[in-house]
């Protein structure tokens, strides 16, 4: 996820000061706010994509998805090369 942080903050996306996350989390009751909503709860949601967990696959198959699409985005961009791209894309689960 480190370079998918990055890509969208040298893109000039997320909230981020440092690129090392989206930033949504502290600026979203805020942004809320200024948008009319009035009644802005905080939740904390977890899901568990560890392995074993039922959900495993599903997320993996998530992270493989988001990893061969934003391959050639990271490239153009410099944060990676084809090579590295090629392997990362080439790892499966243990």
């Amino acid at each position: 996820m480190a370079l998918f942080y990055r890509f969208l903050y040298l893109r000039g996306y997320g909230f981020s000061a440092t690129g090392t996350s989206i930033g949504i989390a502290t600026v979203l009751p805020r942004l809320l706010g200024i948008a009319g909503f009035t009644q802005v709860r905080h939740l904390t949601h977890v899901q568990d994509f560890s392995l074993g967990a039922e959900s495993w696959m599903d997320g993996y198959r998530n992270q493989e998805v988001l990893n061969v699409t934003m391959t050639p985005l990271l490239v153009k961009v410099g944060l990676i090369s084809q090579e590295e791209g090629d392997t990362l894309n080439q790892t499966g689960p243990d």
